[in-house]
């Protein structure tokens, strides 16, 4: 249903390429799975419902805005989830405010032979193009396996991938950024230089501040990026792919609260997957 699992070579050479690109170590990802239910729903959000109640979201995966792509993403879902036992686990003591408690998930892959290992049901969504990766503190290490899902479909121009408005934008492309106010964008550049104001840090990708565009980090947000290993400052130079929401009020910028927003492209010995901004390099 959403294609055979690439051949561990392959996806392990992508993993680590991502976890690279990070500039981290490939630090472990859980594989235990405590917690045994039977899915009974599946709605428009790609979030789940079990047989006794409890509602699920998904750690990392945000659905597409196509409401074409979606409404497919929840039917193929729902027909793979609906009454078949899962396993997750939990990445929240409890559940947040709507109601969700936020997992990571395996199922049996449709037709599996009974030894066949289970799939990571997020990954298994993204990288069948189904749902883009959302940034999440709470998914740590295991990020790194949704990142090259979601690098494997947008290379094989699978799903969402196929429609241009999905694509990574170059911080270079004023045109692309002007009209793209307000909308969740993955944006592609090098940093130029790194700004303090008296409330913000500012990454910026071009000369002029108001017309070229800038990540921002508020300063009550710092603490994640030290705390992470991430020196703010010592990114000028560096070429890195951010996604959130394009604000233009000021000039084109996203802001972001943590590094699980923010990926650094090249580090050290990384090998970037599916870059969009190659005239950047």
């Amino acid at each position: 249903m959403f294609g055979a699992a690439l051949p561990n070579r392959r996806a392990g050479a992508f993993a680590l390429a991502c976890w690279l690109a990070l500039g981290v170590p490939a630090a472990a990802c859980p594989d235990d799975f405590p917690i045994e239910a039977v899915v009974a729903g599946v709605d428009e959000r790609l979030e789940l419902t079990l047989e006794d109640g409890r509602r699920l979201v998904l750690a990392g995966v945000a659905a597409a805005k196509d409401s074409h792509l979606a409404a497919e993403a929840r039917a193929r879902l729902a027909g793979w989830l609906s009454g078949l036992p899962v396993s997750f686990r939990p990445l929240a003591a409890e559940a947040d405010r709507w109601g969700r408690l936020p997992v990571r998930m395996v199922a049996d892959a449709p037709l599996a032979e009974p030894d066949a290992p289970r799939l990571d049901v997020a990954a298994a969504l993204v990288e069948a193009g189904l749902a883009r990766f959302r940034p999440s503190l709470l998914l740590g290490a295991c990020r790194h396996g949704l990142l090259a899902a979601e690098a494997r479909a947008r290379l094989e121009g699978v799903g969402l991938w196929r429609d241009p408005a999905h694509a990574i934008v170059s911080a270079r492309d004023r045109a692309a950024l002007a009209a793209a106010a307000g909308d969740e964008l993955i944006v592609e550049g090098r940093v130029t230089r790194v700004g303090e104001a008296r409330f913000r840090t500012y990454l910026n990708f071009g000369p002029i501040r108001g017309q070229d565009f800038s990540v921002t980090i508020l300063k009550r947000n710092r603490a994640r990026f030290d705390k992470m290993g991430v020196s703010l400052s010592s990114l000028a130079g560096r070429r890195i792919r951010v996604r959130g929401v394009l604000e233009t009020r000021f000039g084109p910028q996203i802001e972001i609260a943590s590094p699980a927003e923010m990926e650094i492209l090249d580090a050290p010995g990384a090998a970037s997957a599916g870059s969009g901004d190659d005239a950047a390099k």
